[in-house]
């Protein structure tokens, strides 16, 4: 604050002199600066102003700035604030969020507190608006904008109002029919008039002229009216060319390919007996094998009837009376001998075997008939491409249907 002292001076040889000095301390003020968005977003580049400059004793020399994008980052006396030239004026930018603050600097170097409150300042270069529920016969409000601002708006229309609310009418089916029609209002709360557009267009562009400007949309309801009905019209789906067959064949290119099926009497086998060794006979199968029949030597002497020579003599030794030798044979295993083998003979029952048809080779039966396949080809069919609706009316390329009442 103001401080007042009284200062004595005395010279020598002369009467003390006294002066009153006045020192004033008082802090200079900060300015009101103007310019921020306060939480609402432009698309446009925002300057911050002063409103009302500060104070100072000495004069004030000239002021200084300090921006952030962090809310919580409030500055201090001892924060370092950017030197602003005349007159005063910052341009902010940034897209997002920034906080600004200001403060002034004396033509003694003092300076002031920085500013209350900071201006905000929301800046989205791509500012779109989506109105949401852009009904029949209902308006649909959107944010509050500033002047200057460049949107884009698109009236949405909600799902019960789209294709499925719609039947098909063949009488809804010119261009000219053809709904919906958005009402685009602007207005500012200052003003009662509205500023309408009528487009058939979902999507506008508009320049905001009013600040705290709204935008409001609706769809135009034109059932009512005479000579008009309302549509809904979509496009409609294209189906390309296409080769086809007929079902159940198959298909490579342009060429159909069918297989076929014939069939001709199985050939009958009567059944039958077998052996699997030996012969056959009626439906016993024999089966014949030999051994070696044993063999045993005998000597005699002439003249001298029933005389055995010597064992191991016989026609030969001292004692040598012209003895002859002979060999019988025998089957001590059974068997009937023939010469010096022995045959035996067994028998079995023969195996038999049912009577049966049969097919060719690769091909089936089923009972007495046997089934072959065959392939035999054929050109395929060729559809034009053409539009089809899954519901509506089609006209040309597009579908078309009015809206349930």
């Amino acid at each position: 604050g103001k401080n007042n002292y009284t200062i004595t001076v005395t010279a020598e040889g002369e009467e003390p002199r006294e002066y009153n000095v006045e020192i004033n301390n008082i802090q200079p003020t900060a300015p009101t600066i103007t310019g921020g968005t306060n939480g609402i977003e432009s698309s446009l580049d925002q300057t911050i102003s002063i409103l009302s400059p500060g104070t100072a004793i000495s004069g004030i020399a000239y002021y200084e700035y300090y921006k952030t994008n962090i809310e919580t980052d409030i500055p201090t006396s001892e924060t370092e604030g950017t030197q602003l030239a005349s007159p005063y004026e910052l341009l902010v930018s940034d897209e997002g969020t920034t906080y600004v603050w200001y403060r002034s600097v004396s033509n003694k170097g003092n300076k002031s507190a920085w500013t209350t409150t900071p201006q905000e300042v929301n800046i989205n270069k791509e500012h779109t608006i989506t109105l949401e529920n852009a009904k029949f016969s209902d308006n649909t409000t959107t944010k509050v904008l500033h002047t200057g601002d460049v949107v884009t708006i698109t009236a949405v229309v909600p799902s019960n109002y789209t294709e499925s609310s719609y039947t098909g009418n063949t009488s809804c089916s010119k261009a000219s029919d053809v709904g919906n029609t958005y009402y685009y209002k602007t207005h500012s709360y200052s003003v009662e008039n509205w500023n309408v557009e009528e487009t058939t267009a979902q999507q506008i562009t508009y320049t905001v002229a009013n600040q705290d400007e709204t935008i409001t949309a609706n769809v135009k309801d034109t059932t009512g009216e005479s000579g008009k009905r309302e549509c809904y019209r979509t496009d409609a789906t294209y189906n390309s060319g296409y080769y086809y067959c007929n079902s159940g064949d198959t298909r490579s290119g342009s060429t159909c390919y069918k297989t076929n099926t014939s069939s001709y009497s199985a050939t009958y086998h009567e059944g039958y007996y077998s052996c699997s060794s030996g012969t056959l006979s009626g439906s016993t199968c024999t089966t014949t094998s030999s051994y070696s029949a044993t063999a045993t030597l005998q000597c005699c002497c002439p003249g001298f009837p029933g005389l055995m020579c010597r064992s191991g003599a016989c026609g030969s030794g001292t004692n040598n009376l012209g003895c002859d030798t002979a060999t019988s044979y025998s089957c001590p295993n059974g068997g009937d001998l023939s010469g010096s083998s022995c045959i035996t003979t067994s028998t079995s029952n023969a195996t038999w075997h049912s009577a049966y048809y049969s097919c060719d080779a690769g091909d089936t039966r089923s009972g007495s008939t046997c089934y072959y396949t065959y392939t035999t080809t054929y050109s395929a069919s060729y559809s034009s491409p053409y539009y089809s609706c899954s519901s509506g009316s089609l006209n040309g390329e597009y579908c078309y249907k009015t809206r349930a009442a």
